[in-house]
């Protein structure tokens, strides 16, 4: 009996052996991957490419990230992030990444939304801030200089998802303009929560004709290019 029960011990200590592993790998490791390791790679080889799209229309890409409206340690090459990518000393968002790849696939012009106050450089403390923005509703002030939208046909938008929906920077960069009769294409990053309810959230909220969105996990932002070019040439 004893032997039987020694036995029945063993197997569940390796039953728990074997969960804790699999536990590691589905969450533990890409949460270490997405917050604790260094993201790098060559920007201009990520973002430029031969496949290229001819359109007559005039686009505008918009894009919000966290670069330029946080404020990083000076060591650049340190930042650990999923989200962020450095070349040389140089920090570069995600959504930045994919706004640069859509100008030099279609052409165009690209615009950031800057805002006056820096969010935290912390994960933990950044995601509460933004949490605290969407609770309250608030617009944060943009130093963004203002468009004119009748200069443009389309409009690509590209932004992470901040708790299950756009960042509210980019609420401030759409309140300002009517973008009836403009196609609005959106990109969004995320860590697994693809679209969450942005693209629902933003029809409610805006005018615009919205045409199928893409979405683009962080860890894949180095190779999305592949993605965005025959999801241009579907929605333009």
């Amino acid at each position: 009996m004893k032997r039987v029960k020694k036995r029945w011990i063993i197997a569940g200590v390796v039953v728990l052996v074997i969960v804790a592993a699999i536990l590691f790998v589905t969450m533990g490791l890409p949460y270490i991957r997405r917050h604790f390791m260094t993201n790098t790679g060559n920007v201009q080889e990520i973002v430029s490419g031969e496949d290229k799209i001819s359109t007559d229309k005039r686009i505008l890409t918009v894009y919000f990230t966290r670069v330029g409206n946080s404020t990083f340690e000076e060591a650049v090459d340190a930042v650990s992030s999923a989200s962020l990518l450095t070349d040389g000393g140089q920090l570069y968002g995600n959504s930045q990444l994919l706004a640069m790849m859509v100008q030099d696939i279609a052409g165009g012009d690209i615009y950031a939304i800057q805002t006056k106050k820096k969010y935290s450089s912390g994960y933990g403390d950044s995601t509460q801030e933004a949490r605290n923005e969407l609770t309250n509703n608030e617009r944060p002030a943009l130093t963004s200089g203002p468009i004119d939208p009748s200069q443009y046909d389309t409009i690509v938008l590209v932004f992470p998802v901040w708790w299950g929906t756009y960042p509210m920077p980019v609420a401030s960069f759409l309140d300002q303009y009517d973008f009836s009769g403009k196609e609005i294409l959106p990109i969004v990053t995320n860590g697994g929560s693809s679209f969450g309810n942005s693209l629902e959230d933003l029809k409610e909220n805006y005018k615009g004709d919205f045409k199928e969105g893409l979405a683009v996990y962080d860890d894949e932002v180095k190779e999305a290019r592949k993605k965005i070019v025959p999801w241009l040439k579907n929605v333009l």
